[in-house]
C-alpha cells in the first residue's frame, strides 16, 4: 500500500478570493522576486499610480545620491518610495492602464543569504487578448533601463545572493584629457 503524500500545488500565481476585482477576463504577467524585471516593475509603478488604486502601500529605501561617485548632486533626496503589498492601478509607459498585485506568499524561507519571503508582482491586462500589451510594457522597462545619458556613464554593483549587476547609479563623464594615457592610447579613445 501507497502512503499518501500531501503536496500543495498552485496553477494561479495569486488567491482569487483576496483580489480587489475580478480577474477572470484579464490577461496576466508573473515577475517573480529576483528577476530584472520584477526590480523595473517595482521602481516604475509608484511614480505611474492612477488616484483611484487605494490602498496604497509603499516602502522607503535609502539611496545614493547621485553625488555619491563624484558628482555634483542633483536631488537633496535621500530615500525613494518602493512598492509595497497589496494591489495597484497605474498607467503603463504606452498609457494602458494596468492592475499590479504585489504579494508576498507563505512563511519565510532559507536561502542562501538569510531567510526571506517568496514575493512575486502579478501585472493585469484588462481584456483577456492583450496578453502582447504586457509583453509591449515588459520591453518597454527593459529599454529604458538600457538607456544611457549623453556625457554620463553607468555604476553597477554585483549583487552576490541574486547573482546579478544592479545599476548603482550614474555619473558624469570626466573628460579624456583630464585620463593620464599615453598619447597614442588616447587618440583610439
Amino acid at each position: 500500500m501507497l502512503a499518501e503524500n500531501k503536496v500543495n500545488v498552485t496553477l494561479c500565481p495569486f488567491q482569487l478570493n483576496l483580489l480587489d476585482f475580478d480577474p477572470k477576463s484579464t490577461a496576466w504577467v508573473e515577475l517573480e522576486h529576483g528577476s530584472t524585471l520584477y526590480d523595473l516593475a517595482k521602481d516604475y509603478i509608484p511614480g505611474h499610480l492612477i488616484e483611484e488604486s487605494f490602498p496604497q502601500s509603499f516602502s522607503v529605501n535609502i539611496i545614493k545620491p547621485e553625488g555619491s561617485h563624484g558628482d555634483v548632486c542633483k536631488s537633496a533626496s535621500r530615500t525613494k518610495l518602493d512598492l509595497g503589498l497589496g494591489s495597484f492601478v497605474f498607467v503603463d509607459t504606452r498609457g494602458l492602464k494596468l492592475r499590479a498585485l504585489h504579494q508576498a506568499i507563505g512563511a519565510p524561507i532559507g536561502t542562501d543569504c538569510g531567510a526571506d519571503w517568496y514575493r512575486n508582482l502579478v501585472i493585469f491586462s484588462p481584456d483577456i487578448g492583450q496578453q502582447n500589451d504586457l509583453v509591449l510594457f515588459c520591453n518597454d522597462l527593459v529599454k529604458a533601463s538600457e538607456t544611457t545619458d549623453e556625457g554620463r556613464f553607468s555604476i553597477f554593483n554585483w549583487n552576490l545572493c541574486r547573482q546579478i549587476w544592479r545599476k548603482e547609479g550614474s555619473c558624469k563623464a570626466r573628460p579624456v584629457e583630464s585620463v593620464v594615457l599615453p598619447n597614442k592610447l588616447k587618440d583610439k579613445l
